[in-house]
């Protein structure tokens, strides 16, 4: 048989005995403060109930400075116990920050601060690459190289307006129909290969299509070319500061971490800007299909040396 349950109390009566046990004894002296006071006007002089009332009075009168006292005492302990706590923390910001500035100064008031390394970021989009492209000043020549460029993220929109800004963006990407994709296609999405360089392919043409559809006498120019060699980098130049992404095995690039540097003589941009340089020196305009051509030749040519070898007496 279950016990039974106990009415349960409202939540307001709950807090309400609550207040009374913490205040107990402030209620018990400001009732025998009344009390007294009340016997005493009432009672006549002389009668007992009279010299009850006073002893009430006197009590409860005692009892209320008593609290009165020990309550202001307690809050000024109170108040002096926090002003120190409150010190002692502003002493330990004060502190903090101190060695904080003095790391920051050992890290960047060195060889990072003289080689331009401005930021690292976890992946470009911390590095905010669409904010950056923004910030191209007018006129200015953008050199943009990579392994391929996703459309959804620079959008035409955004550059149309930088052409029409007068800016000259170059346009580096890898040939799609290359070996190195192919290593590529296998360190960054193994077991979706096909799929990997079917999307490379399909972006590629997506920018071709959009050059050869520009509007006439913009005043900046767009120029697509395409290097043949293992993708190393990302490399993202607007003459005031570059950022430099790298291709890890079993990562896409724009997870790989990212490094702003300045562009300033004797920087670590120079190196990035060279091996540009030289890759675009040597791009070619279209990408190169042949290689798939070769590879369906050869199997036609297997066919017929198959075919030879059956009809042959």
């Amino acid at each position: 048989m279950e016990p039974p349950r106990q009415p349960r109390v409202p939540e307001g009566i709950r807090q309400l005995i609550g207040k009374v046990v913490t205040h107990r004894f402030l209620l018990m002296m400001t009732f025998f403060f009344f009390s007294g006071l009340l016997l005493i006007r009432k009672a006549d002089s002389g009668d007992l109930m009279r010299d009850i009332g006073i002893g009430l009075f006197v009590a409860g009168t005692v009892g209320l400075g008593v609290e009165w006292f020990v309550r202001k005492e307690m809050e000024m302990e109170f108040r002096a116990g926090f002003d120190e706590s409150i010190e002692k923390l502003r002493d330990l910001q004060a502190d903090a920050s101190t060695r904080v500035d003095e790391i920051r100064h050992l890290l960047w008031n060195n060889n990072l601060r003289e080689m331009g390394v401005r930021q690292i970021y976890a992946s470009r989009d911390k590095a905010e690459f669409v904010e950056w492209l923004t910030s191209a000043v007018p006129g200015s020549t953008v050199r943009l190289m990579a392994l391929c460029l996703n459309p959804a993220t620079v959008s035409d929109k955004l550059i149309l307006k930088k052409l029409r800004q007068g800016c000259k963006i170059k346009l580096l990407l890898l040939d799609p129909y290359s070996s190195p994709l192919d290593q590529r296609a296998r360190e960054e999405a193994q077991g979706k290969e096909e799929t990997f360089k079917a999307r490379v392919r399909q972006w590629a043409a997506t920018h071709q299509e959009f050059i050869d559809n520009l509007e006439p006498d913009l005043p900046g120019s767009l120029e697509l070319g395409f290097y043949v060699a293992a993708p190393a980098c990302f490399i993202a130049e607007n003459e005031s500061s570059m950022l430099v992404g790298f291709y890890l095995n079993n990562c896409r690039g724009d997870d790989c971490p990212h490094l702003e540097l300045e562009v300033k003589p004797g920087g670590a941009y120079e190196a990035f800007r060279r091996h540009f340089d030289s890759l675009w020196a040597q791009r070619i305009p279209k990408p190169d299909r042949r290689r798939e051509t070769r590879k369906v030749e050869k199997d036609r040519r297997g066919m017929r040396a198959v075919r030879a070898a059956t009809s042959s007496p």
